[in-house]
């Protein structure tokens, strides 16, 4: 479990009978946090079949860079292109409502000398688009599409602030 499976498909009652079923024929279930389980065992799956298995960071690909030089990099890939002036905020995440990015794309207004660089695709994205142009935000937001794992790292060290606004 890792998040979503639970506290989203949790609250409707024939996701959450299925789940609880098939956890109880599971031999082993695998939650992110002690708090997921926790979560998971309040919906009625069996304790002791569930073990805490933390994410990982592969600590090699994702260490700091030197911003300006992780902005050069960035910026040379067409797709990719950031602002290179000015505070930069970056959103990674599959563009759907739970994952909060018209939060942000909001807040951007009371920070006049930000930028907003979105990376992911989804379902979201057309809406995602017609908040920004209502709020007059197109030359401060940048929707980057889907951007490979293996430029992460110099995209999240490009920016001054990585923001998750998941629920």
């Amino acid at each position: 479990s890792r998040g979503a499976d639970i506290h989203y498909w949790g609250k409707r009652p024939a996701a959450l009978a299925q789940m609880v079923e098939a956890a109880k024929g599971a031999a082993l279930m695998l939650a992110e946090s002690e708090a997921l389980k926790a979560d998971m065992v309040a919906l009625g799956m069996p304790k002791e079949r569930i073990v805490v298995h933390y994410t990982g960071l592969d600590r090699e690909a994702f260490k700091p860079v030197e911003r300006k030089a992780a902005r050069a990099l960035i910026s040379a890939i067409p797709s990719l292109h950031v602002w290179s002036e000015g505070p930069l905020l970056v959103t990674p995440g599959a563009l759907i409502v739970r994952k909060g990015q018209a939060l942000v794309i909001e807040a951007l207004k009371e920070l006049p000398n930000c930028h907003l660089a979105l990376a992911g695709t989804g379902e979201n994205e057309g809406s995602l688009r017609s908040l920004v142009a209502s709020l007059g935000l197109k030359d401060r937001v940048q929707f980057l599409g889907h951007v490979h794992h293996d430029l992460l790292p110099q995209l999240f060290s490009a920016a001054d602030a990585v923001v998750l606004p998941s629920e």
